[in-house]
């Protein structure tokens, strides 16, 4: 699940504080977002994102390092699991 808030950066540090574990530091996202991942007490896993800059659709593909869908398969991939990425590459999708 993804989150959309004012302040991705308060928003995991509360969440540390009170027992989650971050799995994606936030960062800038080529989307125009501040985005990270973290993972509950509970084991549920949340992304955490906050839209800094609005861009329009013509202007992602340039401030992308993904260049074709290939290389976006390949980013995906890397940031799954093992099995994820075993489920995804077996069956064409994943499910959450």
């Amino acid at each position: 699940m993804t989150l959309l808030v004012d302040d991705v950066d308060g928003v995991v540090e509360r969440a540390v504080a009170a027992g989650a574990r971050v799995t994606m530091p936030v960062q800038d996202m080529f989307w125009g977002g501040r985005y990270g991942k973290i993972v509950d007490p509970f084991g549920h896993e949340w992304g955490i994102n906050q839209q800094v800059k609005e861009q329009s659709h013509p202007m992602q593909p340039t401030n992308a390092k993904i260049s074709s869908p290939a290389s976006m398969y390949s980013s995906l991939i890397s940031t799954l699991s093992r099995s994820q990425a075993r489920q995804l590459s077996l069956t064409g999708h994943y499910t959450f």
